[in-house]
């Protein structure tokens, strides 16, 4: 004998099989594979994993510390199940043993009996007893052999009838909420809105990272140096030259170009390319010296760091916001308006500052004819911090919704502010925002 509990899910499982097989699951493996994932998880009792996070990494192979809000992909797979279930029962020819749906909201499905279907009319016919006068059914009697009970037996009829039309219009009206709330698209939030344009491109996007000119020493002055100090060749690798303490040339300096990044622009490089991972959206890197303006009008793009990447000095210069170097001291300016400068006197030669400000930008149509925004600070931190803005849907949807009105059709700048602590920056704060 079977135990109630194996044999729902005996009945699920067949359900489920014939579900898959069907047409309506016909040529979309994801659909499958999350409806199997879901129902069978739920027939193991492990509904702690049927959460769109976790779903969206055992399903859909999703990094664990993936943002839910900026991938859609488990509310979308969901919405689509859902609405093919619904095509499914609406053709089945029999009747199944139970009936799987997975609620709106939720992604626990549910096992419930078979739609009430529409009983037949009574075949048998009525007649009175004649002792008793209560109605009985006496197969070969016609319903115009009944006499006295005749009243009765239609005021019955009728009740059965208006109690099968009250069924089905309220399946019926389960049946086109369930499809219209299916086939509704979730709502596009601010930060799905902010790189629409990036993702809709059938190209990739191009992140180009700035470079700045570094410096090193000729063989002949680190050998003087070494000797100079009375170093060993393993000490002499690792030690940091300290030119003061004996002559420096100018002979003596190489410059390096096109060999490093800043480690801030870096990181901004190493979060944006995850966002649009999770996003399904390929990207390609280049270094700003070496990337050319054919193919910054080739490919939506984002631009990272500011006085090292001169594509993003080109692009601010005809913008609200822009950076400006005055003698020794740089800042992010207002070009128009108030003329509002923000800048950093504590700023050392060696890049070491206690704040930093940023600008990020998105321009629906650049110079190149393409969708780009820019993520730069000041110093590498405000790069950073910028990265960071950028790729946090909770603080951007904050901030986009503070937004002037109509900016998803609009130019858009943001003028950042992060704080140093620790050789790291903390999450930026906006004190100016512009849109045109």
């Amino acid at each position: 004998m079977i135990a109630e509990g194996e044999e729902l899910r005996l009945k699920v499982q067949d359900e489920l099989n014939r579900i898959l097989k069907s047409p309506a699951f016909h040529g979309s493996p994801r659909c499958k594979q999350f409806l199997q994932f879901v129902v069978e998880r739920a027939l193991d009792g492990q509904y702690d994993v049927l959460k769109e996070r976790m779903i969206g990494i055992e399903v859909f192979g999703r990094d664990p510390a993936y943002q839910t809000d900026g991938d859609s992909v488990v509310r979308v797979r969901a919405t689509e199940v859902r609405r093919r279930l619904i095509q499914y029962y609406s053709v089945a020819e029999t009747l199944s043993a139970c009936r799987i749906e997975i609620p709106s909201g939720s992604y626990i499905p549910h096992f419930l009996p078979p739609e009430v279907s529409t009983p037949p009319l009574p075949s048998a016919s009525l007649s009175m007893a004649e002792k008793s006068g209560k109605i009985t059914a006496s197969p070969g009697v016609g319903i115009a052999d009944v006499e006295t009970g005749s009243r009765m037996a239609r005021r019955v009829l009728a009740v059965g009838f208006l109690i099968v039309v009250v069924l089905m219009a309220f399946f019926v009206h389960r049946i086109v909420e369930r499809s219209v709330s299916a086939t509704e698209p979730a709502p596009e939030t601010p930060f799905q809105a902010f790189w629409a344009p990036a993702l809709r491109s059938s190209k990739p996007v191009l992140i180009c990272i700035g470079s700045p000119v570094a410096y090193t020493y000729t063989k002949a002055f680190r050998t003087a140096y070494t000797r100079h100090l009375g170093l060993t060749p393993e000490q002499a690798r690792n030690a940091i030259i300290e030119p003061g303490e004996i002559p420096l040339k100018g002979s003596d300096l190489v410059p390096v170009r096109d060999e490093f990044v800043g480690a801030g622009d870096a990181n901004a490089a190493s979060l944006l390319s995850a966002l649009f991972g999770h996003l399904g959206k390929p990207t390609e890197f280049r270094i700003s010296t070496e990337t050319s303006y054919s193919e910054l009008s080739d490919s939506p793009s984002v631009l990272i760091g500011a006085f090292s990447n001169r594509w993003t000095e080109r692009t601010l210069t005809r913008m609200p916001y822009a950076f400006v170097e005055r003698g020794s001291m740089s800042a992010v300016q207002e070009q128009t308006g108030s003329k509002r400068s923000w800048t950093l006197p504590q700023l050392g030669a060696d890049g070491k500052t206690d704040e930093d400000f940023a600008i990020v930008s998105r321009v629906l149509d650049a110079e190149t004819g393409q969708f780009l925004v820019t993520a730069a600070g000041i110093s590498s931190f405000g790069s950073r911090a910028a990265g960071y803005f950028l790729t946090r849907p909770d603080q951007m949807n904050k901030e986009l919704s503070k937004a002037p009105k109509g900016w998803k059709q609009k130019n858009l700048q943001f003028v950042l502010k992060t704080h140093i602590v620790d050789g790291a920056p903390t999450a930026p704060e906006v004190v100016a925002v512009t849109s045109w």
